[in-house]
């Protein structure tokens, strides 16, 4: 009898300081998670033009930053251009440093409606790659007055 209560209470024992112990454990999922999507060591700032047109360059500029805020240089910066939710034929176009964290590109878009940026860049073997959209509008077309001919 007492050997039974002797096991039962070292079991008991064992329970409460595995559940102690397990219960300040970080949470799994979210383990897995950071696993999958590791933090990013770059993040950017797109900053967009204003009124970009289809058939016209479009200034894209962009601040790279790392994960304590501060200005990243020296950065290999490419922008992935393609209209929304297709990733297929995405256009290439490289970001020129200009200095304090901030990259231009230029590209001239074909057509109106979103498009999709992914920034990807890259600095000593660190990689990071974000998404943002732009909304393009039709070419502006001038249009000569119409011709009057009450004139004399």
């Amino acid at each position: 009898m007492r050997a039974r209560l002797l096991t039962a209470a070292i079991v008991a024992c064992i329970a409460f300081v595995a559940y102690q112990n397990w219960s300040s454990l970080p949470d799994p999922t979210a383990l897995i998670l950071r696993m999958r999507n590791p933090v990013a060591p770059y993040k950017f700032k797109f900053t967009p033009p204003e009124n970009p047109e289809s058939g016209s360059p479009i200034v894209l500029n962009v601040y790279a930053e790392d994960t304590s805020g501060k200005a990243v240089d020296n950065l290999k910066l490419e922008a992935f251009v393609h209209p929304e939710g297709t990733a297929q034929d995405a256009q290439a176009v490289p970001m020129r440093a200009i200095g304090h964290g901030n990259y231009q590109g230029k590209v001239t878009l074909g057509q109106p409606g979103e498009w999709d940026l992914d920034f990807v860049g890259e600095r000593n073997g660190e990689r990071a790659r974000q998404r943002m959209t732009l909304e393009v509008s039709p070419a502006h077309t001038f249009s000569p007055p119409p011709d009057n001919d009450d004139d004399p």
